[in-house]
């Protein structure tokens, strides 16, 4: 038998080995939905449990639209997945996906994929336990993620972000961005307003084009690059990985740097570095 026959042979059994472990682990599947009014209301809570988020805002839109896809290894589990909302006062919208502890059964699971359309002009605030989180042309956005990529793009307000574990994606914010990050890789771009990064645990950290200025609180360990700065730049602390900072318009100040070395290029202010 040749090389290439082996190899083809090799990929299409992963691909079945895979595709009938995805199909055992999800035997049992039904849609969820529901539709809000939001007259009224000017905040959007959702406690997503497991399973992946996307939330979309859309101009003119009225309601809150969330569809579900709910997957369960048995039928019990499947019938006990919901969707339940709540309203609470005039400014608050409530969304909870329900998904049961499976903790009892053995091989047991289940999750709720969750897609969510809301008015851009709603303010969002997120508790999401596991898997992806997506949101896209929001407004202003408190979130809380336990682990799983978050992957932002275009929020028309400020957004707050404590986040487990998981790469951490942003792009496009009109407001203030701050952040405290477990461990993954950090990519953002384009914040008009302040950049605050008050804890990173571990992973890369990629910073382009901010308006305001850039702090860092306490960084454990990847390396840091920073470029396009219309503030100013301070890192207080640097555990491991080395600093790239470029074309900032204010002071650069790095309080302590643990290794991997510090290197700087048009800074336009005071330069104050270990």
């Amino acid at each position: 038998m040749s090389k290439s026959i082996c190899c083809l042979l090799t990929v299409f059994l992963f691909v079945a080995v895979t595709s009938v472990a995805f199909a055992a682990d999800c035997p049992y599947e039904a849609s969820r939905e529901a539709v809000l009014d939001v007259a009224g209301a000017d905040q959007l809570r959702i406690e997503a449990g497991a399973g992946s988020l996307r939330v979309e805002g859309q101009s003119g839109l009225a309601e809150v639209r969330v569809d579900g896809k709910a997957c369960a290894s048995s039928e019990d589990l499947l019938q006990e997945i919901r969707i339940k909302t709540d309203r609470k006062g005039d400014t608050l919208v409530v969304v909870v996906a329900d998904i049961p502890d499976g903790s009892g059964w053995r091989n047991a699971h289940a999750h709720l994929d969750l897609v969510i359309a809301v008015p851009i002009s709603l303010a969002l605030e997120v508790e999401d336990s596991s898997g992806s989180a997506t949101f896209s042309n929001v407004g202003a956005l408190k979130l809380k993620d336990g682990s799983g990529e978050i992957d932002i793009r275009n929020a028309t307000g400020s957004v707050e972000i404590t986040d487990g574990s998981g790469e951490v994606d942003i792009t496009g914010v009109e407001g203030d961005l701050w952040i405290t990050d477990g461990s993954g890789e950090l990519d953002i771009r384009q914040v008009t307003g302040d950049l605050e990064i008050d804890q990173d645990g571990s992973g890369e950290i990629t910073i382009e084009d901010v308006g305001g200025n850039v702090e860092i609180g306490e960084d454990g360990s990847g390396g840091i690059t920073i470029s396009q700065v219309g503030g100013s730049v301070s890192i207080n602390e640097d555990g491991s990985g080395g600093i790239d900072v470029s074309h900032v318009t204010g002071d650069l100040r790095v309080g302590r740097d643990g290794s991997g070395g510090i290197h700087f290029d048009d800074v336009g202010g005071r330069v104050q570095v270990p």
